[in-house]
């Protein structure tokens, strides 16, 4: 069994059964902002039926509720004794709130939180590689080597570490059979090939929905990067006219999403997008600032704000590409660096 068909075996579709797009935008809300930790008889055993209709007829629904009210009132309401309040705000107090680290782990843990792309003039560019936590989004036309560029990324982590690498594929543009090619003409045996590309978790998905619950569902245990190819694909298919409002809804969820698990579990995400350019005819201007002020990504202003780093990769007149800081928390805008794309990816 060749190694591109093993990986094509294993390659997954993601779908769910057919949703309104209203409600379940309004599910992934309810389930992001926390209605999931509404007080039910499963918080704690001796939590009754009962004892959760008398709190709620008290306007006690959530957890926060429960934890701001004041211990004994809660007795009154809910019939329980004062060991059983102050069991069940222990067992809230656990399950929801911040874990508390020491700051040598912190700082061990920020050191270590640099991934390599493998990519040495990126990885410069970079000033290191790609940040823990942090989103990294590359920009570009179609056919300017955005997938190209996610693809060597990911082989080159799985290559080089131990952890799963999630390959989020919108357009269908994940090939096994390229990234074989590409760890072959890095010269690896085949047992190497089978273990990188097992590391690579290959998930389709076709809409926004699909996208949200795929992240809820994920296990982020060893997670070293997520890949999302791309944005557009997954918010173009709204009609502007019709679902405006299930449109900033959805990207405001979706924003909300990654960041949070950025953040939360320490990992690097990578998205790619689309541009349109503009340009005035009047003024030409050949300055790196002046031309990435008419370049602008897409999915509107609201998505401007939300990566940690905008990159935008062009073509150049000979065969390789140029990648640009278009924006950035830590890099200097306009900074450049050239690339190329071979067999053995982008070098």
């Amino acid at each position: 069994m060749l190694v591109a068909d093993w990986c094509r075996a294993k390659y997954r579709m993601y779908a769910l059964p057919a949703t309104p797009v209203k409600s379940a935008i309004q599910y992934h809300l309810r389930h992001f902002l926390g209605t999931m930790a509404r007080i039910t008889t499963d918080l704690h055993l001796k939590l009754s039926e009962s004892a959760v209709s008398n709190l709620q007829s008290k306007k006690i629904y959530t957890v926060f509720d429960l934890m701001s009210e004041d211990s004994e009132k809660l007795m009154q309401y809910s019939g329980l004794s004062y060991q059983d309040i102050l069991d069940l705000k222990n067992t809230v107090t656990k399950l929801y709130t911040g874990k508390i680290h020491k700051g040598p782990d912190l700082l061990k843990a920020s050191c270590n939180g640099v991934t390599k792309t493998g990519i040495q003039s990126l990885d410069y560019l970079l000033r290191g590689g790609l940040y823990a936590g942090q989103i990294h989004e590359v920009c570009g036309v179609s056919s300017s080597g955005k997938s190209q560029l996610c693809h060597t990324v990911a082989v080159n982590v799985a290559q080089n570490s131990d952890g799963i690498v999630h390959y989020i594929d919108t357009n269908a543009d994940f090939s096994a059979t390229r990234a074989q090619i590409i760890l072959e003409n890095k010269g690896c045996s085949e047992e190497m090939q089978v273990l990188v590309l097992e590391r690579i978790s290959v998930t389709r998905v076709k809409t926004i929905q699909e996208v949200l619950s795929l992240l809820h569902s994920f296990q982020w245990t060893n997670t070293k990067l997520v890949i999302i190819d791309s944005l557009p694909a997954l918010f173009f298919s709204f009609d502007p006219d019709l679902h405006r409002f299930t449109y900033t809804y959805s990207l405001n969820i979706f924003s909300n999403l990654i960041r949070w698990v950025a953040g939360e579990f320490n990992i690097p995400i990578i998205t790619t997008n689309s541009v349109t350019y503009w340009q005035n005819y009047a003024e030409p201007d050949s300055s790196p600032l002046k031309r990435l002020s008419s370049v602008k990504p897409t999915l509107g202003t609201y998505w401007h704000s939300v990566p940690n780093s905008r990159l935008l990769l062009e073509n150049t007149k000979s065969e390789g590409r140029k990648i640009t800081v278009w924006k950035s928390s830590y890099l200097p805008s306009g900074s450049t660096c050239y690339i190329r794309i071979t067999n053995a990816g982008v070098v």
